[in-house]
């Protein structure tokens, strides 16, 4: 789902039809780096944060987003706006308010069933609001969210870029071999770079925004 980009380039949000409007994504964006910002802990959290959401406010080009699509998993989408909203997490509901805006928009994806997750293909579904190939076209960072059935699991994977994601449902995580980690609506799991990691759902659908700086290089 990453990849490295070497040098920078300008983001855009132009072409993305008559319900999709400059404002509406620069209102998720903001909303998604404060629920982000105020929950960084750590000097690599801080750092990824920085290195991601300096490039707001976003500059428009004439690039033309993908086509929406859906797939089966979103089907679970509605459920998880209803946990957001009794969570009482207010900086998770505004990004709920706003990532709803423009879920119609998007270009969702599926992945074929594999060994480990033989439904993987009718329950996970994901897609791409700030990146390459995504709604809103950058080479300097990918933003994506993934909603996920319940009782899924997600496969092992890594890649080299370091990743920050916001939960917005229950569910669990897990890097290497360690204990998996529950840790809940509006707060973070930090993946350094190339951990493999993975994800779990049980009687609860998954929803959860990643976001990754691009143009670096990793030491």
């Amino acid at each position: 789902m990453k990849q490295s980009i070497g040098s920078p380039g300008q983001i855009n949000t132009s072409g993305m039809g008559t319900t999709m409007t400059t404002a509406s994504v620069a209102q998720l964006l903001q909303a998604l780096s404060e629920a982000v910002g105020a929950r960084v802990a750590s000097v690599d959290e801080k750092r990824t944060h920085q290195k991601i959401f300096q490039y707001l406010p976003l500059t428009a080009d004439q690039s033309a987003p993908p086509s929406p699509r859906t797939q089966p998993a979103c089907r679970n989408l509605g459920r998880c706006y209803v946990n957001i909203d009794s969570s009482g997490d207010l900086r998770s509901r505004a990004v709920a308010e706003t990532f709803r805006m423009i879920e119609t928009q998007l270009n969702w994806r599926n992945y074929d069933a594999t060994e480990d997750s033989p439904s993987l293909d009718a329950n996970y579904a994901d897609a791409i609001l700030a990146g390459p190939g995504g709604l809103i076209h950058t080479d300097l960072i990918e933003i994506g969210v993934f909603v996920m059935s319940p009782n899924t699991f997600y496969p092992d994977h890594h890649h080299i870029e370091r990743e920050l994601y916001l939960a917005l449902s229950p569910g669990k995580w897990r890097q290497q071999t360690n204990e998996w980690i529950e840790p809940g609506i509006g707060n973070l799991i930090y993946n350094y770079p190339d951990v493999i990691h993975s994800m779990q759902s049980h009687g609860e659908p998954m929803l959860a925004i990643w976001s990754v700086p691009l143009n670096e290089t990793i030491h």
